[in-house]
C-alpha cells in the first residue's frame, strides 16, 4: 500500500511538472526551467520511464548547456538504454 501512495504521488508530481512546462514561457539559461526538467527526469526514473527520463534530461541540457548535472544525468540515461556511442560522446 506504501508502495502505490508513493507511485501515486510521483505520477502527480509528473502530471504538476507537465503542466508547468505548458504554461511558462522556455528561456535558454533560465536555472528554474532546466531544474524542473532535471525533476522531472528523475520523476520519470522513479516511474521506470527512462525514455521519459532521456527526454527531460536532454531538454534540461538544451535549457542550460552549462549545466554539468544534466549532461551526466542525459549520460548515465544513455547508459541505461545501451546508446552507449552517444553516451560516450558527452563524457
Amino acid at each position: 500500500i506504501e508502495a502505490l501512495r508513493i507511485l501515486q504521488q510521483d505520477q502527480k508530481a509528473h502530471d504538476i511538472g507537465q503542466q508547468i512546462l505548458q504554461t511558462i514561457p522556455f528561456q535558454k539559461g533560465d536555472d528554474a526551467v532546466d531544474s524542473l526538467l532535471i525533476n522531472l527526469g528523475l520523476v520519470e526514473n522513479k516511474l521506470g520511464n527512462v525514455d521519459g527520463m532521456e527526454k527531460f534530461f536532454r531538454m534540461a541540457v538544451d535549457a542550460n548547456p552549462k549545466n554539468k548535472n544534466a549532461w551526466k544525468l542525459l549520460a548515465e540515461t544513455l547508459v541505461k538504454l545501451e546508446k552507449f556511442e552517444e553516451a560516450e560522446k558527452i563524457i
